[in-house]
């Protein structure tokens, strides 16, 4: 039994360790979970003192993870949650100090580690449903898949709805927009359509999709492609005819066809694939054709005083259109002529383009009249061989013509064109996409006696001012901050992202950059300091953010990763994009094309957020535009506008309601020089507002065209 003095002495050394335990290290609590070594490291650490903040419990976690101590680190996170509930980038601990905080993230991939999968998912959605992170979406499809694996397996493959076009469809037009939903009980993951790979930053049960895709002439088919979380594969198709080819009309033509000076026998022969819709004769009487492909048409036509030509016009179902003059004087006193293209230096731009041909006598024929010649191409508009525009599209129009024998074979680009019955006169008119810069429009033509011919026009493609790079967002990239340790694997990543934004993009068939990168990487502290700078050297708009690393040897047997997060802000501090990558896995010896593809997948995002849009709408006050797209199309406040008014041209009508004697005399001409700039005020699902940034008076109601910067 010890004595009272005994007991006391040993209570206040009791007393005395408890108080030294408790305040060493400036007060610091001791740990409830103490550190671990492996390897030689030590995990379960924080670099400061631990004082049983949310942030300390975090990192400390972050820490057991690192180590793949998933049950120390679950323990840990858990507490920080339930000290700071909320998952967020750049969250403040004290002072001036921030951190990326996701503890319900980490949580969940704790517990996915841990085969607690059920957990994970709350966890990993909870964290989704507060800010959206490319880390967080991968494994919430892990867990999906794991969970399935688990309860069934999956060889189901997924369903594919085409909402529109139909199946099949025939079309004159040179895009077509598929409409579609993609449906798998175990998570659609990816859809490709054509070409296009349609982002998908998490897999869902249904996903609905819209992609614009061009087409060419003639029979094709769009694949369509949905792939599940286990690789199960469904493909379907979508087939077409384009037919941007006008009915084609044959004629012979005899002088026994008139009857008198105030009748004609007119006798033709047309033909179209898509079925003919009716034939107009001198712009007023109308022959309903009811969709037959072939139609053979004699009428008597009468003739007014001093009529020299009659004009036929042929439209089909599609609404393309060919036109046809026929003359209805004697011919024989004044026998065809073989005929030279004679170009008149004539340019064109926006619509339809016709023009005259001039017309001289073969010398060859002058003096040999017996001999054969082969057909010639009379072409009615385009009339020169090399031609600027500023078109997309363009029309080819004109007819093959034989003195001594019949046309039979026509081509347009080595695509024949089927002609109903062999005629002295064959007349076409097509409608050509100017894919490039340069365009090359190739006739060949044959006759009855194996006589043929060919031509080619060369179209050069300008481009409008609203597609230069000057009309561009003017971007740098501000130095992304980082830690001290965090440069092993991310050191030339500005670099990477500076060559991804550098890219040009495609827009109906126009390349363009998306952003004007002109400018090094520029070291500012601030995202103030950066928009100063952005203003002062008149840039639109700056890109940074930051990366995080987790970097281990090899014997740790710990994943190495990158997480990589972008923002797009405007010379206000307002931000236009906010994206982020992550990637697993890295090997050491292949750093570099890791990064090119991190950039090349963040690139890809900002733009999928800054589209470049085209659109229409009406100036309804002074400073004031009504915008006849939304949120459809991904329009977002604070994106700048280049507004441009839309000159109707003549061009814009068919070549008949036209000038018949001088069509053509017109430079070609942008449309989009008078420029302003605009800003969008606000964004509804199909329509929005927008206001100009220059003060003045405007016409009200006025109609505009405007793309975004």
């Amino acid at each position: 039994m010890l004595s009272n003095d005994n007991q006391l002495t040993i209570f206040r050394n009791v007393c005395i360790l408890f108080f030294l335990l408790y305040f060493v290290k400036g007060c610091q609590i001791i740990p409830d979970q103490l550190p671990i070594e492996k390897n030689g490291k030590i995990y379960g650490v924080t670099k400061g003192l631990f004082q049983h903040n949310s942030w300390d419990y975090y990192e400390r976690g972050l820490s057991f993870a690192k180590g793949g101590f998933w049950n120390e680190a679950a323990i840990d996170l858990q507490k920080a949650i339930s000290l700071n509930y909320k998952d967020q980038w750049n969250a403040r601990t004290y002072g001036w100090r921030f951190i990326d905080y996701f503890p319900h993230r980490e949580l969940g991939i704790a517990k996915y580690y841990l085969g607690k999968y059920k957990e994970s998912i709350e966890e990993l959605v909870t964290s989704r449903d507060m800010v959206k992170t490319a880390k967080t979406e991968m494994y919430i499809d892990r867990v999906r898949k794991k969970i399935i694996e688990q309860k069934t397996g999956d060889s189901q493959r997924p369903k594919i709805f085409i909402t529109s076009p139909d199946k099949y469809f025939v079309t004159n037009d040179f895009f077509v927009t598929i409409h579609g939903l993609a449906i798998d009980n175990h998570f659609v993951s990816s859809i490709k359509v054509k070409d296009n790979n349609i982002r998908i930053d998490i897999s869902e049960k249904e996903i609905p999709f819209h992609v614009k895709c061009p087409i060419d002439s003639g029979e094709d088919e769009i694949p369509i492609t949905v792939t599940d979380l286990f690789g199960n594969t469904s493909k379907t198709f979508i087939n077409f005819r384009v037919d941007r080819l006008g009915p084609v009309i044959s004629i012979d033509e005899h002088s026994k066809n008139n009857i008198s000076q105030t009748k004609f026998v007119l006798k033709a022969a047309i033909f179209d694939e898509s079925g003919l819709k009716e034939l107009i004769i001198n712009k007023k009487k109308k022959i309903l054709c009811n969709e037959s492909k072939m139609f053979n048409l004699k009428k008597i036509v009468l003739l007014q005083p001093g009529t020299k030509e009659i004009h036929l016009e042929a439209i089909d179902s599609l609404g393309n259109s060919t036109d046809a003059t026929i003359n209805c004087i004697d011919k024989k006193q004044n026998s065809i002529k073989s005929e030279l293209l004679a170009f008149n230096n004539t340019v064109y731009e926006n619509g339809i383009l016709t023009g005259i041909i001039k017309k001289k006598r073969n010398l060859a024929e002058k003096e040999n009249p017996d001999i054969p010649q082969p057909p010639k191409l009379n072409l009615r508009y385009p009339t020169e061989k090399i031609i600027k525009t500023y078109l997309n599209q363009f029309y080819v129009c004109g007819n093959i013509e034989d003195r001594d024998s019949k046309v039979e074979a026509l081509s347009i680009n080595g695509t024949n064109v089927d002609i109903p019955l062999p005629g002295k006169k064959v007349f076409f008119k097509e409608k050509v996409s100017l894919t490039k810069d340069t365009n090359f429009i190739n006739f060949r033509f044959t006759d009855s006696l194996g006589y043929a011919g060919s031509e080619t026009i060369t179209i050069i493609k300008l481009i409008p001012k609203i597609y230069n790079e000057e009309n561009r967002l003017k971007l740098f990239i501000k130095t992304f901050p980082r830690h001290p340790n965090d440069n092993i694997l991310s050191d030339d990543f500005e670099e990477h992202l500076l060559d991804s934004l550098a890219k040009k993009i495609k827009l109906n068939n126009i390349s363009l950059w998306r952003f004007s990168v002109k400018q090094d990487i520029v070291s500012k502290s601030t995202i103030k300091d950066a928009a100063v700078f952005a203003k002062q050297n008149k840039f639109d708009c700056f890109a940074t953010g930051n990366i995080r690393e987790n970097y281990y040897d090899a014997e740790d047997q710990i994943e190495n990763s990158i997480e990589i997060q972008v923002k797009v802000f405007d010379t206000q501090e307002k931000r236009l994009s906010h994206v982020n990558a992550y990637k697993e896995n890295i090997n050491k010896n292949l750093i570099a094309d890791n990064l090119k593809n991190l950039a090349q997948e963040l690139y890809e995002k900002i733009v999928d957020d800054l589209p470049i849009i085209e659109g229409t709408g009406t100036i309804v006050d002074d400073d004031e535009i009504k915008l006849d797209i939304g949120e459809t199309e991904k329009l977002k406040e604070n994106m700048q506008l280049i507004i441009y008014k839309k000159q109707e041209s003549s061009n814009e009508q068919r070549p008949e309601e036209k000038d018949q004697q001088n069509p053509n005399e017109q430079k070609p001409q942008d449309n989009t020089n008078e420029l302003e700039l605009a800003r969008v005020k606000s964004v509804d699902i199909n329509d929005s507002t927008a206001y100009f940034i220059d003060h003045k008076k405007r016409t009200k109601k006025q109609k505009i065209k405007f793309i975004t910067r």
